[in-house]
């Protein structure tokens, strides 16, 4: 088994990865670490899920004070959904969000949106959410690293993360994580890096009300936490307190 590098988020102030063992196992000296929470806003909040959208008081209109919000909720970054915008109108809104919360900001969109959004962004890793292949056959992340001491610092296999897309409780996105860390353990490259996974398509199936909806995305959050995910894209509120409570308690057994 192989140390899976780390990734340095936000202003340096969070790290995602460095798994030393299957999931919250004590092997090897195993890392105490909950994974990260990712909240989810809609550049665009039209297109967000109405019952979703309810759920934060109103500020769902305004990405920036939507991504407050998750901050104040306990967060440990936001997500950012680009789809329908502009290069210029996505860069205003990320700037916004990245300077309002100071968390980590992943940004999902067209290649041209992502591109223009990195070089605009200064002082802060972005993660990019987008559609380039991985040795694995899944999505990549790339990331935007800042010009920090600690950035430069990083193994060169360290700037990206794999994204994986579930929708609970189907099988198989969840197996293909435990296949990704069991491989990146073993050094298999294009699988050493961090895991995130998206549990937001289980809105796809549409519910009565949020409550139900929270359960549902908690539920497939804490699948995909034993499954190896080191971050996780989250859209409901109370599916994100769930999954921060889940989390650390399962790095404290």
């Amino acid at each position: 088994m192989t140390d899976l590098p780390e990734v340095v988020l936000g202003r340096g102030d969070y790290v995602a990865g460095g798994a030393r063992s299957q999931p919250f196992l004590d092997l090897d000296g195993a890392r105490r670490r909950r994974p990260m929470v990712f909240g989810e806003v809609f550049g665009i909040a039209s297109q967000c899920d109405p019952l979703a959208a309810s759920m934060f008081s109103g500020r769902a209109s305004d990405p920036a004070e939507w991504a407050v919000m998750w901050k104040e909720i306990g967060a440990d970054g936001v997500c950012v959904r680009t789809s329908g915008m502009t290069p210029d109108d996505a860069l205003g809104v990320v700037s916004a969000v990245s300077e309002r919360t100071r968390l980590p900001v992943a940004v999902s969109g067209e290649q041209e949106v992502l591109s223009h959004v990195a070089d605009g962004i200064s002082g802060t890793i972005l993660l990019m959410l987008g559609a380039d292949d991985s040795a694995c056959g899944m999505h990549a992340v790339a990331s935007r690293i800042s010009s920090t001491k600690e950035a430069r610092a990083l193994p060169p296999r360290a700037n990206r993360m794999i994204l994986i897309e579930g929708r609970f409780p189907e099988e198989s996105p969840y197996r293909l994580a435990i296949d990704v860390r069991k491989l990146g353990l073993e050094g298999t490259e294009g699988c050493t890096a961090p895991i995130v996974f998206d549990a937001t398509p289980v809105w796809a199936d549409g519910f009565p009300d949020a409550r139900v909806a929270s359960m549902v995305e908690a539920e497939s959050a804490l699948t995909a936490m034993l499954s190896g995910a080191d971050a996780l894209i989250i859209r409901g509120p109370g599916a994100a307190d769930m999954a921060r409570v889940y989390g650390e308690e399962l790095a404290d057994l």
